[in-house]
């Protein structure tokens, strides 16, 4: 899959990393890779620590910025905190897109960032098939998994941000410098 040939966002993305102890997820990278391909600059939000060489990793795929939120209070898993701290960042780079790995905690988190924004949610997205700018946000066609991924559903975004969960594995994550 190529999501760059018809992306020509030029507003920013959000994706919400998930840090493991050691890395970054897999699935994030993924996400920020897929991210990359829309066209715009792309903008990490982790929550809680980094792991060590953490922002060099966000850096080395793509990531121009990385938004980070600490507290003592989120010590423990919140998807309503969590959600939080997403809207936070995407207010703050003004993100047109805003997208996390569809693992457990990314769709949970990202429902909640729907609720919270009353805006529509994609899952398990697998790939954008045409993306433009509008109204602050972006209006976006894109291929999502359905059905235990036996179906391919064509879905139509638009929002100020939209929204959706990336599908584990839909790209290979690459750092930027590699083709």
């Amino acid at each position: 899959m190529d999501v760059a040939m018809n992306a020509v966002l030029s507003a920013a993305s959000l994706v919400l990393v998930e840090a493991e102890p050691e890395a970054m997820s897999t699935l994030s990278l993924e996400a920020l890779t897929f991210a990359r391909g829309l066209g715009g600059p792309v903008h990490a939000v982790v929550v809680g620590a980094l792991p060590a060489g953490g922002a060099d990793e966000l850096a080395a795929h793509g990531a121009i910025v990385a938004h980070q939120a600490q507290d003592p209070r989120l010590d423990a898993y919140s998807a309503a905190a969590w959600a939080a701290c997403v809207i936070d960042a995407a207010r703050a780079c003004g993100a047109a897109v805003v997208l996390a790995p569809a693992s457990p905690r990314g769709n949970e988190v990202m429902a909640h960032v729907a609720a919270r924004l009353d805006a529509r949610m994609a899952a398990n997205v697998t790939d954008v098939v045409s993306a433009q700018d509008a109204d602050g946000g972006a209006a976006l066609r894109v291929h999502r998994q359905v059905m235990g991924g036996a179906v391919l559903e064509e879905l139509d975004l638009s929002g100020a941000p939209a929204l959706f969960t990336m599908a584990g594995h839909a790209v290979e994550h690459r750092a930027v410098d590699q083709p």
